[in-house]
């Protein structure tokens, strides 16, 4: 659960949360400043493994155009902020991920979230016939990514806008085979060198085209 407010124009949004009680379902969000916030319920961790129940807004919404505020002006207590989770209902992203051959790709990771939140992810899977699907997402402008790199493939994603007028939306990808990159840390007297785990990172820059990083921090991403 995620009590979230907007940081100003342009500056996307900042979010405190609680993990509800599995017992009884309930959760207590403590130390909020004294301003109006929204809530969100959603798994973070179902979310990775696919077919999760969708975000949810406050109260009990798809939509975030529709999301209602809680506020403190009459108590710093707000009880009875209730949300109910629900699969069915609200609009669609469908389609289909495919290599440049036109074989289907399995198993490739789909997510699709806000263009100006990040924490609002709805996720799915592509099957053996490179299908997927995302359920439950409201209006607005959304980012749907695509990562099958651990087939090989490079990470894309696009950018749509969802309406009331279509429940569905058809967005098909087509994946790229990727390069590679490796080498070897040495000291300075070329010996192997190790310390736990080593991570590394690519970028592409150009004048006209930011880094990736740099890119999703302009994005708000």
């Amino acid at each position: 659960v995620l009590a979230w407010l907007k940081y100003g124009v342009g500056m996307g949004y900042h979010s405190q949360s609680a993990i509800g009680n599995h017992a009884d379902g309930s959760y207590v969000i403590d130390g909020l400043a004294n301003t109006p916030v929204y809530v969100m319920a959603i798994n973070y961790r179902a979310a990775g493994e696919g077919g999760a129940w969708p975000p949810i807004y406050y109260p009990s919404t798809f939509s975030r155009s529709e999301a209602k505020q809680v506020t403190f002006d009459k108590s710093p207590n707000v009880d009875d902020v209730n949300i109910t989770l629900r699969k069915q209902g609200g609009l669609a992203v469908e389609g289909t991920v495919r290599d440049e051959a036109g074989k289907p790709i399995p198993e490739a990771f789909v997510v699709a979230h806000r263009r100006d939140m990040l924490f609002d992810l709805n996720t799915a899977y592509t099957d053996a016939d490179g299908n997927y699907q995302i359920k439950g997402l409201g209006t607005g402008q959304f980012l749907v990514h695509v990562d099958a790199a651990h087939r090989g493939f490079v990470r894309t994603r696009m950018p749509i806008d969802l309406d009331k007028a279509n429940t569905k939306t058809q967005r098909d990808f087509t994946l790229h085979r990727g390069v590679l990159i490796s080498g070897k840390f040495v000291d300075e007297k070329g010996k192997d060198w190790q310390i736990g785990e080593s991570y590394a990172y690519a970028a592409q820059i150009s004048k006209d085209r930011p880094s990736r990083r740099q890119g999703e921090l302009n994005e708000g991403n």
